[in-house]
């Protein structure tokens, strides 16, 4: 019989919880010391905020041809694929913008850059990706421009990891990283795994979001207007202007099949407002949202997976 296994930490500038179900405990154990080992080395390659970063690097030598690894030019192929489904309200390259708007620093050092190379307020806001060039292990940004992976990170993480797991025979998993999930399987009681969802503005209107068969994988991915601690202005940039957003949309939780997929869509959605939201889901690239309206109580949703 398949017992659950927990285990949580700190990376990421937030809290991951990871939850395997598994009748092996060598199995878990192993799996285990993939997740963490495969969390650390993420954070170790595609933080902005260590000077020694391969991301770093690139930004560094911004303007020059630079050799990235298959693991960088895999998630720069996603952020350029999904900034042109998303019709630009999705960009990697708003690093500028996020630190002329006081997002300097992570949020686990109060928002203070620890090293002055690591600073790029003075380069230019540059929407469009046809601007970088990006070949088989090598790539090159404007030089007045740089990358920023976190509108993504976490959904491409989540999905390596979901792999990972599956490659070791482990289907059965929720997997959280500051609150993007990927979940696969069923829970103990032989039931696809359930998660329920608190209206920022009043915690009585709940609602759940359901896996359907026991035997599907989905992502799910939430952003929205919520100041950070720290700050007066919340964080989700608008690449068209490069301000935080104006939008009536307070919190916007998408579900997909894809961890990518959900972390840029939640995003796009609070940018963009219901009409986005709609046509994601029109076209499939989301199977539901839940949306809270700001300054109300009104939650609106669509999707069979919400409940």
């Amino acid at each position: 019989m398949k017992r659950r296994y927990q285990q949580q930490f700190k990376a990421l500038g937030s809290s991951v919880s990871l939850t395997l179900l598994a009748d092996n405990q060598s199995v878990v154990d192993s799996a285990f010391r993939f997740l963490f080992k495969s969390v650390n080395a993420f954070e170790q390659r595609f933080s902005r905020f260590l000077p020694d970063s391969e991301l770093t690097l690139i930004n560094h030598r911004a303007g020059q041809r630079t050799k990235i690894s298959q693991a960088m030019t895999k998630i720069l192929k996603e952020s350029i694929n999904l900034s042109i489904i998303s019709n630009g309200l999705f960009s990697p390259l708003i690093l500028p913008s996020l630190q002329r708007a006081g997002y300097a620093g992570s949020i686990t050092n109060d928002f203070r850059l620890d090293d002055d190379a690591l600073d790029y307020s003075s380069r230019s806001s540059i929407n469009s990706v046809d601007k970088i060039r990006l070949g088989r292990d090598w790539i090159e940004i404007p030089s007045d421009a740089a990358i920023d992976l976190g509108g993504i990170g976490k959904g491409y993480l989540l999905d390596e990891l979901a792999l990972g797991l599956n490659e070791r025979d482990i289907n059965d998993y929720w997997l959280s990283l500051g609150g993007d999930i990927v979940l696969s399987g069923q829970d103990v009681d032989g039931f696809g795994w359930r998660v329920q969802i608190a209206p920022a503005s009043d915690a009585h209107d709940i609602k759940r979001i359901i896996i359907a068969a026991p035997d599907e994988r989905l992502a799910m991915a939430t952003s929205g207007t919520i100041k950070r601690r720290g700050s007066n202005w919340h964080h989700i940039i608008d690449p068209a202007t490069g301000l935080p957003a104006e939008t009536d949309i307070m919190s916007a939780t998408v579900v997909a099949e894809r961890g990518v997929v959900a972390d840029v869509t939640a995003k796009a959605v609070v940018i963009g407002g219901r009409l986005v939201a709609d046509e994601l889901f029109s076209k499939g690239l989301i199977k539901a949202y839940l949306l809270q309206l700001s300054g109300t109580k009104k939650i609106i949703s669509k999707g069979d997976y919400i409940k």
